[in-house]
């Protein structure tokens, strides 16, 4: 890579130079890198005590939320494949979304596990739930668990994967269907 540091170690670097410095503010409240950092790690830990492997794709719903955050730079920090998912689907997309890309873990805020089928959806591909909640951290969805998979698509390698998981819309050198 030029000599340069990779993106994991950027991460790595700017979030443990003062983890008490401000990082995020959000809905009236600063979140600090370490406080960031901690909620990352945390989920992190649930998903390797889960036994998913490191090189499969870890699903995060994003939202406008800071634990959101937290997971995706934790995943990068770790260098883990990260599949995005949009929270602004109606639920039979997003369910749909995850049935189709198989994710060995999904992460989403807890009022994501509350809309209907995301739970189902993720337990028919064999995917650990992770439900985010600020005030009682990272927990298990009950009636989810990784199950091995060795042909599940999730695993994603530079070599594997030219382009960041977008929607099937919008793809390098192709123009946006809102064009």
């Amino acid at each position: 890579m030029g000599g340069g540091m990779e993106l994991a170690e950027i991460i790595d670097t700017v979030t443990h130079l003062d983890p008490g410095a401000r990082a995020l503010w959000f809905e009236g409240r600063w979140y600090t890198w370490g406080a960031l950092t901690g909620h990352g790690d945390a989920v992190l830990d649930l998903i390797e005590r889960a036994d998913v492997p490191a090189d499969r794709g870890i699903g995060v719903v994003l939202r406008n939320e800071p634990l959101c955050v937290a997971v995706l730079l934790a995943a990068l920090r770790a260098r883990r494949p990260v599949l995005t998912f949009s929270g602004l689907l109606p639920d039979a997309a997003l369910a749909d979304d995850v049935r189709a890309n198989r994710p060995a873990a999904l992460v989403a805020p807890a009022a994501d596990w509350d809309h209907d089928g995301l739970a189902e959806a993720l337990g028919s591909v064999g995917g650990l739930g992770v439900r985010l909640d600020a005030a009682a951290g990272a927990a298990v969805v009950p009636g989810t668990r990784h199950t091995a998979d060795p042909g599940r698509p999730g695993h994603f390698t530079p070599a594997r994967a030219p382009w960041p998981r977008c929607s099937p819309a919008v793809r390098p050198g192709r123009p946006s269907a809102s064009r």
